[in-house]
């Protein structure tokens, strides 16, 4: 049986746990999570101090832990905390103000963010890589809306300012009956299309509905590939 009210979350939590006493600069409590993470042992863990976790953004820390102390809970994703290696791990930390065994104490979930940050990052470099691609590129909603697309694609239909499509209907500037994409729209709604249809245009437009045919199998995308 559970000798402690925070055993459970001690024992069960993804989270690096730990329950800190800021006043006297010790951690009391670390959970096998914790010890993962750092990469100390529990014994080692708990002869540091919090300043040893956070040597580099100590201030910061201590800032968090008063806020913690005076509000009753905080959340912060502007500190990291050092590993026994000196690595550093980009941390989302939670704290709540605990009382165990009659003093207050400060309880600290620690989430490790390094994954979530690069995958920011390959991101970024994603969208730098399809703004600066020759290829028109767009995303489309289930009903034929336009989510995204990038300068090549909107440059395709005549247009300046991706910003422009969004939420709007491809199928409206598609000639169903002839086939291939009108020029550009009178209308903001894209009501009464240009007639006008330019052959290099329709040659990247095509190839970028061809390709999300290719990534996601909507046969909806078919039509302007197989008619045009």
């Amino acid at each position: 049986r559970d000798s402690h009210p925070f055993e459970q979350i001690f024992r069960y939590s993804n989270d690096a746990i730990l329950v800190v006493d800021p006043e006297a600069g010790e951690i009391t409590r670390a959970n096998e999570r914790a010890t993962e993470m750092l990469g100390y042992g529990r014994e080692e863990l708990l002869s540091l101090a919090p300043a040893d976790i956070h040597p580099h953004d100590y201030e910061e820390f201590r800032q968090f832990a008063s806020t913690v102390y005076e509000e009753g809970a905080s959340w912060t994703s502007e500190l990291s905390c050092y590993t026994c290696d000196d690595e550093v791990i980009p941390a989302e930390i939670s704290g709540t103000l605990v009382e165990i065994d009659g003093e207050r104490r400060l309880l600290a979930s620690i989430r490790d963010i390094s994954t979530r940050i690069e995958q920011q990052r390959r991101l970024r470099r994603l969208s730098r890589a399809v703004e600066a691609t020759t290829d028109g590129i767009a995303l489309f909603e289930r009903d034929g809306t336009v989510a995204y697309a990038n300068h090549a694609f909107a440059a395709g239909l005549g247009y300046d300012d991706p910003e422009t499509l969004r939420g709007r209907r491809w199928r409206s500037l598609y000639d169903d009956g002839d086939g291939g994409f009108f020029r550009y729209a009178a209308g903001r709604d894209w009501s009464n299309p240009e007639r006008e249809k330019l052959l290099i245009d329709n040659a990247a437009l095509i190839r970028a509905f061809a390709t999300g045919y290719l990534y996601t199998g909507d046969e909806s995308l078919l039509a302007p590939v197989t008619h045009t």
